[in-house]
């Protein structure tokens, strides 16, 4: 029973890491969308009022923001990598206990009657 009750508590402890995970990847998402927004708004940056050397810098905040938003996506990928490695090792874990004969007790076999 000991190692039933030890089997259970790994995996709440995989259960407590997969929570942070996925509110690790709340935040990235978040992080994302703002970024995301940053580039919908970028109508009100670019028109044929704006000289050269605006437009240049324009372009370069732009490539700025799309090399923030890269790395949020990457983060993000990262993450659900993180969670499918996680719930990998616990099914595997799982499938291991399941396959792992329970332990008999000699004295109860005996009392039978």
């Amino acid at each position: 029973m000991e190692a039933f009750e030890h089997e259970a508590e790994v995996l709440v402890g995989y259960q407590l890491d997969l929570l942070a995970l996925l509110e690790h990847q709340l935040r990235a998402v978040h992080h994302t969308m703002r970024h995301i927004e940053k580039l919908r708004t970028a109508r009100k940056r670019v028109g044929p009022e704006l000289s050269n050397g605006q437009r240049q810098d324009t372009l370069d905040q732009l490539g700025s923001e799309l090399d923030a938003l890269e790395r949020h996506i990457t983060a993000q990928r990262e993450s659900c990598t993180d969670m499918h490695n996680t719930l990998n090792t616990m099914h595997a874990r799982l499938t291991k206990w399941r396959a792992t004969p329970e332990p008999t007790d000699s004295g109860r076999g005996s009392a039978q009657a």
